[in-house]
């Protein structure tokens, strides 16, 4: 449990940081942020007696920097956040491949990364899907309300759950354990990104 919220203070604390260099900030930690939930998210974890996708973490903080996009720059450039994250998912497991072209140089790490694959093509189908979903929804209940929790909270938790049952049914198969326990967790860490983007963003408004 002290771990896991050690990362989760890591991930916003490094989405702070990401955030102050603007556009190109935010950019950056998609790309490192997505690429990391991929690798990460081949290996479970055991939290309060239940497996939890090892993934989880970075990529409720990639719902939130589109969030943040959708606040600071507008719907384009988050739009934009989703493209290039999604294009980094999809490089990775390309790159890795060819280091395993032929067997008798692949160097050591090729056993641990090269399960990704599959993993990494369910992240690209998953994150672009709930990518646009996370940003119809909170423009959308930006044109009715002006309050930046209630529109961050509901697009955030819709396309959480929506990631947590696609991703772990395209990449391993469906778990319905597996999947419950990791919406919850979702819909939590969606909850507690509440306080990050009015510290980023500031006061309630919406471009």
């Amino acid at each position: 449990m002290i771990i896991f919220l050690i990362e989760i203070i890591f991930w916003y604390l490094l989405l702070w940081l990401a955030s102050r260099r603007g556009f190109e900030g935010l950019l950056a930690f998609v790309i490192v942020a997505s690429i990391t939930a991929t690798i990460e998210a081949g290996q479970n974890i055991i939290l309060l007696g239940y497996h939890l996708n090892g993934g989880c973490i970075p990529f409720a903080t990639l719902f939130l920097a589109t969030d943040i996009a959708s606040e600071l720059q507008g719907k384009r450039e988050s739009r934009s956040l989703v493209n290039y994250s999604g294009v980094a998912i999809l490089l990775f497991p390309i790159v890795i491949a060819l280091f395993g072209i032929y067997e008798g140089v692949r160097p050591a790490w090729y056993d641990t990364l090269g399960g990704t694959i599959r993993i990494s093509v369910a992240s690209v189908i998953t994150y672009l899907l709930c990518g646009y979903v996370d940003i119809m929804i909170y423009h959308s209940i930006g044109r009715i309300s002006k309050f930046k929790w209630l529109r961050n909270n509901i697009a955030t938790i819709t396309s959480q759950f929506i990631n947590a049952a696609m991703f772990i049914t395209l990449a391993f198969g469906w778990n319905s354990e597996l999947v419950v326990f990791n919406a919850i967790v979702s819909t939590i860490l969606a909850l507690l990104d509440t306080p990050m983007i009015y510290i980023i963003t500031g006061k309630d408004k919406l471009l």
